[in-house]
């Protein structure tokens, strides 16, 4: 069970999550900064859920994000920011926004 303090510590990180995602260019020069800051606050989201289990595996959450865009792409071992630069879209900042967008149902714990 999820204290309501927590709770209102989740949201404002799930906001912050999609405002990052609705302006990116706003939040980094990059798409590699981009990636990192949402990839950070997932896992900040992911300590406050179960620090138990965050503490004991440490990178469980990027092991499970490597592993989406793996199956997603079919490239291993690539981070994002590198395969939207490959696919060379119009709007890569656009494009990496809305591919985060939908592989956060599948990063994030659900409360």
């Amino acid at each position: 069970m999820i204290d309501p303090q927590t709770r209102d510590f989740l949201s404002f990180l799930n906001v912050r999550i999609e405002d990052i995602l609705r302006s990116p260019r706003m939040y980094g020069a990059t798409l590699e900064a981009v990636e990192l800051q949402v990839l950070t606050l997932l896992e900040v989201c992911a300590m406050l859920v179960d620090f138990e289990r965050e503490k004991a595996n440490p990178r469980r959450l990027l092991d499970q994000y490597a592993k989406l865009l793996t199956r997603k792409f079919g490239i291993p071992n690539q981070p994002l920011h590198e395969i939207v630069m490959q696919r060379a879209p119009s709007d890569p900042f656009v494009a990496l926004a809305d591919i985060l967008r939908s592989l956060l149902p599948e990063l994030k714990d659900p409360i």
